[in-house]
Parts: structure tokens; sequence; C-alpha cells
């Protein structure tokens, strides 16, 4: 026969017959997501300054397929951007003994691009209400420029200077503003690497990709409004509310 076990020390059996806790672990720590973007009341980031539409050569071709189109029939010589040549030479008579006047210098080089503008100087002297789009004359972008075109003087009555934004070169901003005859009231910026601003602005979407977007900003730099993404009609809407107080026209 089998001896039967010794007697359990009576502490050892009180630990085994009391009922066994349920020991929870402590709750992790919260990793911090690092916020993408910009946001109302944060500061306007240091961007490089940009190339502009000003002064660029418009390609003629272009505003020959708007006229044929049903666009109003401008002389080609109108063309902004056309290069500037020498005025006529006049034929004088060697017979006569006054010469011919002097000839005008030329106010600006020809096909001479003005320099880059910085937002950051910008925003230091004025408002600034800035509005990206994807991609230049395309319906969309095209809506958007003409609603921020028709509220340009509310919005600069009220301190802010208003600028378009995209990844397109600069011929290709120069062109749709000739297509649209020079209807935009304002210049367009270009940053076909998306490395000047775009992405320090939020408004990169990876590759070739710009979101539809606009922003505000008082004086000093304060971002008093920024929307990213955003419809055409909307950006159009809800920038001129909050920069002018008014509903846009």
């Amino acid at each position: 026969m089998l001896a039967r076990p010794a007697a359990l020390r009576p502490a050892r059996r009180a630990a085994l017959m009391a009922p066994k806790r349920k020991t929870t672990a402590a709750p992790a720590a919260r990793k911090k997501v690092a916020r993408k973007g910009l946001a109302k009341g944060d500061m306007f980031p240091s961007v490089e300054p940009l190339p502009t539409d000003e002064g660029t050569t418009v390609d003629l071709n272009v505003r020959g397929r708007r006229r044929r189109g049903g666009g109003v029939r401008q002389d080609r010589g109108a063309a902004i951007g056309r290069r500037a040549g020498p005025p006529p030479r006049r034929e004088t008579s060697y017979l006569s003994s006054t010469p011919p006047p002097p000839t005008p210098p030329l106010p600006h080089p020809p096909n001479t691009a003005p320099p880059p503008t910085s937002l950051q100087a910008i925003v230091q002297e004025t408002g600034l209400l800035l509005f990206s789009y994807p991609k230049a004359n395309t319906s969309g972008c095209t809506a958007q420029a003409r609603g921020f075109s028709r509220n340009a003087a509310a919005v600069e009555a009220a301190g802010y200077t208003i600028f378009g934004i995209s990844a397109d070169k600069p011929q290709t901003q120069a062109n749709w503003r000739a297509k649209e005859d020079n209807a935009f009231a304002f210049n367009l910026l270009s940053d076909p690497t998306h490395e000047l601003a775009l992405k320090k602005l939020g408004w990169s979407k990876g590759g070739d990709s710009v979101a539809r977007s606009h922003m505000i900003v008082a004086k000093g730099g304060k971002i008093l409004e920024y929307e990213t993404p955003i419809k055409s009609g909307d950006s159009v809407a809800q920038g001129v509310l909050a920069a002018t107080g008014k509903e846009a026209v």
C-alpha cells in the first residue's frame, strides 16, 4: 500500500486554496503622433522664393487656339511677353542737316523674368491669401482662379494679397493666363519640384499631385485659416468669407 502524503503545512495549504488574483499590466504610454501639415494658429513656414508667370513669354499658338474657339480676337502684337524689339528704322535723307531723334532705351531687357517672389517678405508687410490648384488650365482650377479674381478687389481692400500656386512651370502658367485673356487679378507661382514651398505648406500629395487648398495669413505670419483638401467652389466661398467677412460674388 502507498503511504499517504504528509499533511500540508497550514501556511502552504492556505496559499494553495486562496483564489488567484488577476494581474493587469500597466497601460503602455501613448506615442505622440507627429501632426502633418499646418493648422490654424500656426506661423507661416519658411518657404523659398518662387518663380512667377509675370514676364514669361506667351506661346502665341495657345492664344490662336483660344481665338478659334470663340474668344476675343486680339492682335498678335498685343500678346503679353512678346519679345520687345527695336523701333522701326526711320528713313532719313542724307541731304537733311537735322539728325534723327535718339532711340529711347527699353524700360526692361526683353524676355527678362522678374526676381522670384518671396512670400516670407510679403507676410511681413501685408496679409496673404494663398491658394493651390492641381493643374493649370483645367476646369476646376479655372473655376477656382476665376472665383478669386472676381473677389480680388474686396480681398485686397481687407488687407490681403492673393497668389495662386501649383507645380506647373511658369510657361504653362503664362499660357493659361493668356488663354483667359489676362482675367486673373493676381500672379501665379510655380513650384515644379514641390521642394520650394508645396511640401512645407502640406499641399504636396506625392509625385506630381497637388492638393487643392487655401490659407489666409495675417500680417506678421499667423495662419488664420487653413483648408486642405477642398473643392474649388468651397475654396473660393470659404476663403473670401474668412478674409473679408462677406459672401463671395
